[in-house]
């Protein structure tokens, strides 16, 4: 991506040698207005609703009162009945699962006549299927008009400092930048929180309708980026919604792809307790696309699909995908694959569905379709020797890449009939990590896996891998940045407490609050592990609870966030050797995992404990968003986000170009 390669400057930060990596940065923090706690109390109740206000003061130049955001006096929702229909939805009980289809199964099949009425006759035709060339052709077509708004090699994750503003500005610049806002989620600082993050204030920003700065740049195309980044990524559905008439009233109607990304957001809906029918919403996006004379293509059928969650009302799309010789993409080619494997333990079964069923034939050089065949195996292995046999086998036949690694290491954590699955999981990581590009996802699954130690490892082990994971490997194949931030003399005097840099000296009253009886360490923490922090979720908060409390009963032993050192790396890359050369199909011997210092604990650490340290970073974390969100408040949103932007040296535009 273009935005990537074009941003290489380095900030003026001091550094020095550690190990593991080149140079440590040190970023000093700028002074800013400390908010003393009795102040913070008085006006926490003024930021209640924050977000609602803030997307009312976007939608103000609408000047439409009406709409529902602005409204005051909002129903009261029924908990219950949005709690037993989730539950229904969720169930795996087979009479549960078909009363569900049952109570469906009307307005589901409104929904799929509707969808055919919109698809253009060209892609329902039997011709086309039956002839390799004309399938092939339409399938081009179809993935090029996809692809044309959307920008290839885009990672999942930047873990560095936002790019500055293209310069010059142009209608095509901006379009990809937005897009790199949207799509790719940025960790570093927290820069893609909904709560305190820098992106969605820049999405605000260039969007406002009263900002003429922007307006020649704005398009359909980054409206749609800002609906599927809003309802999709952030939960935020009827915002999302309402986007649709800032664009309308900024001059841009929507296309299919519009439709597409509302009915992505429906998927989000599915999986939450609603009180509305998910198929009851999509047709209304559909009704929609009718009255723009908006024609569905086949990821409108891709969206539909992936929004199904009754397996008798997929089956009822596929036979109509069928019955109307719809061609199907790859992407819903997957899909259906994975839902097919579910209802099978035959791996057989699973390569024959792929072959004959999805006439797939050349499934092994096809990654994702690979990966699924791969995950399936793994994942109903009934021992050790079995995964031996499939990674000699399958494995060793298929295309494999980083993604598929993910999901190699996924199969492994949900099989109930592996035990020791770190130490499984931790041989396939080491043996495939030459041959692929290892993704964020698979240190934050490692991570997962590792903290959640079911095999209940000795926590000094468990926390020397995921140390070693953090500051050797994720630092040195995702580039992650090794920096310090230098909390300014006001932010330390006044006491502030920031959830995940450095905290006001002794014990807060936080600490009495919650009863946790141990002082925290206070230092400054690491961007590195704050980035595998938000990437692992909970996991390392509650690795961090376990090394307190091992520090408290006199045990040696380092933080997970402190710097690694030389004989760590030493002794974590000879471990690496010894998994990479290991069979791992051996059969009940458990030497070679001695040899990686994996023993059972003999200090369990109280669950309660890690609850209450869990709840009270929560709790620090809440209250530095509040205190980011008054500094805003009082300089105003739009020139706090140009005085970060400054800070952080995020040049915007000056200079304008042809639109």
């Amino acid at each position: 991506m273009e935005l990537l390669r074009r941003d290489t400057r380095t900030p003026s930060l001091s550094s020095s040698p550690v190990a593991g990596s080149s140079t440590v940065k040190r970023r000093r923090s700028p002074p800013r207005n400390r908010v003393p706690k009795e102040n913070l109390e008085r006006l926490r109740p003024h930021l209640r609703g924050f977000q609602k206000k803030r997307y009312q003061g976007f939608l103000e130049p609408l000047s439409m009162p009406q709409l529902k955001i602005y409204s005051e006096n909002t129903a009261p929702y029924n908990v219950e009945r949005a709690e037993a229909n989730f539950a229904s939805k969720k169930s795996s009980d087979r009479i549960d699962v078909f009363n569900n289809f049952l109570s469906e199964r009307f307005v589901f099949n409104k929904m799929v006549d509707f969808l055919v009425e919109l698809t253009p006759e060209y892609l329902k035709s039997a011709e086309t299927v039956s002839n390799v060339e004309s399938l092939a052709s339409v399938l081009k077509e179809e993935h090029t008009e996809f692809s044309r708004n959307h920008y290839k090699n885009v990672p999942r994750y930047h873990f560095h400092e936002l790019p500055s503003f293209p310069n010059p500005l142009t209608k095509e610049s901006f379009q990809e930048y937005i897009y790199f806002l949207t799509h790719l989620k940025i960790l570093y600082r927290n820069s893609s929180s909904l709560a305190s993050g820098i992106v969605p204030d820049i999405l605000l920003y260039t969007h406002h309708l009263d900002n003429d700065q922007f307006k020649p740049y704005r398009s359909v195309h980054t409206y749609n980026y800002l609906i599927k980044y809003f309802g999709y990524d952030k939960f935020q559905n009827s915002f999302a919604r309402e986007l649709l008439l800032v664009m309308a009233r900024d001059g841009h109607q929507p296309d299919i792809e519009t439709i597409n990304q509302l009915l992505k957001i429906c998927r989000i809906h599915t999986n939450r307790r609603s009180l509305v029918s998910t198929y009851k919403v999509i047709i209304n996006y559909l009704t929609l696309a009718k009255r723009l004379d908006l024609r569905a293509n086949l990821s409108t059928w891709n969206r539909v699909y992936d929004c199904i969650d009754n397996i008798f009302l997929k089956e009822i799309l596929v036979n109509k995908i069928a019955s109307i010789n719809l061609p199907i993409l790859n992407n819903m080619c997957i899909r259906i694959l994975e839902d097919f494997a579910r209802t099978t333990k035959s791996l057989s079964e699973v390569i024959n569905f792929v072959e004959s069923d999805l006439c797939r034939q050349h499934w092994r050089s096809n990654p994702r379709l690979a990966e699924k065949v791969v995950y399936h195996s793994i994942v109903n292995a009934q021992n050790s020797r079995e995964l031996g046999n499939i990674w000699n086998g399958l494995i060793s036949e298929v295309a494999i890449d980083g993604i598929s690694m993910k999901n190699i290491i996924n199969g492994v954590f949900a099989n109930p009939n592996i035990s020791n699955k770190v130490y499984f999981a931790l041989c396939m990581y080491s043996k495939l990590e030459q041959r692929v590009t290892v993704p964020a996802e698979v240190y934050g699954k490692l991570i997962q896996m590792i903290c959640v130690n079911h095999d209940n490892y000795d926590i000094a082990i468990v926390n020397s891998l995921v140390r070693s994971l953090i500051h050797t490997d994720a630092v040195k194949a995702l580039d992650l940045p090794i920096e310090y931030t230098e909390y300014a003399d006001d932010v330390k005097k006044g006491k502030e407490i920031d959830g995940e840099g450095k905290i006001n000296e002794g014990k807060s009253s936080d600490d009495k609050v919650y009863n946790f009886p141990y002082t925290i360490p206070r230092t400054d923490i690491p961007e590195h592990y704050k980035i595998m922090k938000r990437l692992t979720k909970h996991h390392l908060i509650d690795l961090e609870a376990k090394c307190i409390y091992l520090q408290n009963q006199g045990k040696a032993i380092s933080m997970p966030w402190d710097e690694i050192k030389q004989n760590e790396i030493t002794q974590w890359t000879e471990q690496k050797q010894l998994m990479m050369n290991d069979p791992f199909w051996w059969n009940g011997d458990p030497s070679t995992i001695s040899l990686l210092g994996l023993q059972e604990s003999a200090d369990p650490v109280p669950e309660k404990l890690v609850l209450t340290y869990r709840q009270l970073a929560n709790t620090k974390m809440g209250i530095s968003h509040d205190i980011n969100l008054i500094h805003k408040l009082e300089a105003g949103f739009d020139n706090h986000l140009i005085d970060e932007m400054k800070t952080r040296r995020i040049h915007s535009p000056s200079v304008h170009s042809e639109a």
